[in-house]
């Protein structure tokens, strides 16, 4: 909850304190909050420490769960690999920022690897191992590689919008997954301007067609939860504002910018925060 609060301190300060309350022979538990304590470091920028965390809670999880020795739907036995991936996607993450970028990678290709082999490729969670994947490859200076990935994560998305039947809560996920993907490449975007790196502006033009068109299918998709549907609508206005700002251009109409002002006030929905 801190965590997501962007209340680093505080997280990492509760989940210590966890730990030291609790029995320590009840592994579970203990690698469960070092899971987080991990995912605080990371998000707390420090690399080092969230490092030092998450590479034995890998370890303990690749034992513990289906990660990395999946070899059927039916011998999973209740063991959930997707703990495994949430410590691989933030430990990939500190790699990214230090001198480990090349295990980030390998690191992320092994888990999409084994969603493939559970899910097929038609789904949210393969879509974002591979938009993660893309970052990964622009940092390691792979534009080309970073470019396919993208246009793979698109082709997903694209196909579970179609499958999207206007019920929640499988429509609001995988607008909420594709959403915060182009949050994260828009940030991506920002980080190679600071550079002057060239990437930026082919990346912006490959982005605007997919996020006009999400914010197209999200006005013509029902969903029961009105309130949530207008955070999303939302959202997507956001990301066409900055979208247009790295561009260095505005929309030119009035109905536009009536409904970008909007969205720069509305507040964010509690299922989406």
């Amino acid at each position: 909850v801190f965590t997501k609060a962007n209340r680093y301190e505080k997280a990492i300060e509760s989940k210590n304190e966890a730990l030291s309350q609790i029995n320590q022979n009840n592994k579970e538990l203990v690698w469960q909050i070092k899971k987080g304590l991990g995912w605080a470091y990371v998000e707390k920028g420090d690399y080092s420490k969230a490092i030092e965390v998450l590479e034995p809670a890998l370890k303990y999880f690749q034992v513990n769960s289906s990660f990395f020795r999946i070899e059927s739907k039916d011998k999973l036995n209740n063991k959930s690999p997707s703990r495994s991936w949430f410590v691989a996607k933030h430990l990939a993450t500190a790699y990214s920022q230090t001198d480990k970028v090349e295990e980030g990678i390998a690191l992320l290709e092994r888990c999409l690897d084994e969603q493939l082999k559970m899910y097929g490729s038609e789904n949210v969670l393969s879509m974002e191992t591979r938009e993660q994947l893309a970052k990964l490859n622009l940092i390691h200076g792979d534009v080309e590689n970073c470019f396919t990935l993208y246009s793979q994560a698109d082709q997903v998305t694209k196909i579970l919008e179609k499958t999207v039947t206007a019920t929640w809560p499988s429509g609001w996920q995988i607008f909420d997954a594709r959403l915060r993907t182009t949050e994260s490449r828009l940030a991506r975007v920002v980080d190679l301007n600071a550079v002057g790196h060239s990437a930026a502006t082919q990346i912006l033009t490959k982005m605007e067609a997919s996020v006009l068109q999400c914010f197209e299918r999200l006005n013509e998709t029902q969903f029961e939860d009105k309130l949530l549907k207008q955070d999303m609508i939302v959202r997507s206005l956001k990301q066409i504002v900055r979208l247009y700002e790295l561009q260095n251009d505005e929309p030119n109409t009035t109905d536009w910018k009536q409904k970008l002002e909007l969205a720069k006030n509305w507040p964010a929905h509690p299922k989406t925060q």
